[in-house]
């Protein structure tokens, strides 16, 4: 594969990957004239990529993203209203940025799921009395 083109896949968060072809990979060949890809997104393109392609394709993951939790704010006038009052930035698994207030019992629940965020959840947390 041309180097640059691998490294403009690489830049988009792609890994090259050997093996099986599985959903999401997306399959890249160089011919004399162009580069060829294809994204496979249904099983049956995986199943055909995997039976009847040849070792001309190259490829590429999507590397898995993590979510990222980020304290933000803790609103005083939201929690003596009753309502959720701790205000964290989100970048979820697939890169889709948002934010979002939550709840001392929210707080508790994304530690749990999110234990890699502990420390940025706990910041919110800290401002529940």
């Amino acid at each position: 594969m041309n180097p640059t083109i691998d490294a403009k896949i690489k830049a988009k968060g792609y890994e090259r990957v050997s093996g099986m072809a599985i959903l999401n990979d997306v399959a890249v060949t160089e011919t004399h004239r162009e580069i060829l890809s294809a994204k496979l997104t249904t099983p049956k393109a995986v199943e055909v990529f995997n039976k009847e392609c040849e070792d001309l394709w190259v490829l590429y993951r999507k590397n898995k993203l993590t979510t990222q939790i980020t304290f933000s704010e803790f609103n005083l006038v939201r929690n003596a209203r009753g309502k959720d009052a701790a205000r964290f930035d989100i970048v979820d698994d697939e890169g889709e940025s948002y934010w979002l207030w939550m709840s001392k019992a929210d707080i508790k629940r994304n530690i749990q799921i999110f234990p890699e965020c502990k420390a940025e959840l706990q910041k919110g947390l800290n401002h529940y009395a």
